[in-house]
């Protein structure tokens, strides 16, 4: 690896070469014909970036909610103690 090269691009010529930011272009991503598409770019902002945290943060809140309602006194009995098991 040569550590002087610059970071890794996504244009006209690396895609052509197959590659856009050091990665194999798969062709699903960008066509056979290896075109740019800026709506699978915005597709995947929104899937990955926006939807996906999303849900991950609900998960998150839904655990700890859980976790702080089954370690409330009023809680504590046989059979609640032996769900979370």
């Amino acid at each position: 690896m040569n550590l002087t090269q610059s970071d890794p691009q996504c244009n006209e010529a690396t895609i052509s070469e197959g590659l856009c930011y050091d990665l194999q272009i798969c062709g699903h991503c960008y066509g056979e014909n290896k075109v740019f598409s800026p709506e699978y770019e915005m597709y995947n902002l929104i899937i990955i970036g926006v939807l996906l945290p999303s849900i991950g943060l609900f998960g998150l809140l839904g655990n700890f909610l859980s976790a702080f309602t089954y370690s409330r006194e009023e809680m504590r009995s046989s059979l609640n103690v032996s769900v979370p098991s």
